[in-house]
């Protein structure tokens, strides 16, 4: 947490915490603007910014590229909330969310890129998903996204749901 100046958006005070993730010490940071830090661009933003402050009492500046002090970045949620007499900035790092997001949408692209016919199937044999390379088994079968999977696919399926085991068709 930082705690700004209203109206020169000079940093007053921070806590250990933004004092780890930016790598400056509560002495440097006091010498400190929000724009000199990276969270904002300039000054002219900080205005606008405040202006906004004074309207909403809230600026959100979601999935920030925060600079460190040391030359890196780390993703952040970036909050400020007006205050009497100061502007309270909390920086939340979420790099490892954003680390994790990205293993997700990975993953996800894994079944499209797959060169391989892959195919989704629900319990109840229902076909729900079939890749490029699957599409044209499906023209051989004559079957269709939301149709039953043939005899040949349903039972190994059922076979491997009753008894938690994996097996390639």
């Amino acid at each position: 947490m930082l705690l700004i100046e209203k109206t020169g958006g000079q940093i007053l005070n921070s806590n250990q915490s933004a004092e780890n993730m930016l790598g400056y010490s509560k002495r440097s940071l006091r010498k400190k603007s929000l724009w000199e830090l990276g969270i904002l661009k300039d000054e002219g933003q900080f205005r606008q910014t405040s202006l906004e402050l004074e309207e909403r009492g809230v600026v959100d500046l979601v999935d920030k590229a925060i600079p460190t002090r040391g030359g890196g970045n780390f993703s952040a949620d970036v909050y400020l909330m007006d205050r009497a007499a100061v502007i309270q900035c909390n920086i939340r790092d979420i790099s490892e969310r954003m680390q994790a997001e990205e293993n997700v949408r990975d993953l996800a692209r894994f079944p499209t890129e797959n060169p391989n016919p892959v195919m989704r199937v629900a319990r109840s044999g229902d076909l729900l998903f079939a890749n490029e390379a699957a599409l044209v088994m499906l023209a051989d079968w004559k079957l269709e996204l939301g149709k039953l999977v043939p005899k040949v696919l349903k039972d190994p399926i059922e076979n491997v749901l009753k008894n938690s085991t994996a097996k390639t068709v």
